[in-house]
C-alpha cells in the first residue's frame, strides 16, 4: 500500500471473510507470498503479498469471471492497489471429486 503500509495477515483475512468466500463458497486456497514488480517509473518494488487460488469449473466461467472482477476491484480499492495480477488457465481441465 502507498507509504510503505502493508495488508496485515488479519485484514487478509477479514479480505477473504467479506470478500472472496461470499463469490467463492465452494472453496479456496490462499498463502503469503513475496512479490517483485518495476513501476511505470522503473524503480523495481517488492513487498509481501498473498496468493489466492480459486479452481471453477468451465460451465460457472461467465459468473466466475465477474466474481473474480469484483474481489479485484474490492481489493485495489480496500487496499488501494494500483493493479492485481489474475491469471486464467482455460486449459486446465479439472475434475471435482
Amino acid at each position: 500500500m502507498p507509504e510503505g503500509r502493508e495488508v496485515s495477515p488479519t485484514q487478509w483475512t477479514d479480505f477473504l471473510r467479506e470478500e472472496v468466500t461470499p463469490r467463492f463458497p465452494g472453496g479456496l486456497t490462499h498463502w503469503p507470498a513475496q512479490g517483485q514488480w518495476r513501476s511505470d517509473s522503473g524503480a523495481l518494488g517488492q513487498e509481501n503479498s498473498f496468493v489466492l487460488e480459486v479452481i471453477v469449473p468451465a460451465e460457472n466461467n461467465a459468473a466466475a469471471i465477474e466474481s473474480f472482477r469484483a474481489v479485484i476491484d474490492a481489493y485495489k480499492e480496500q487496499f488501494e492497489q494500483e493493479s492485481v495480477l489474475w491469471l486464467r488457465d482455460p486449459k486446465v481441465d479439472v475434475t471435482f471429486r
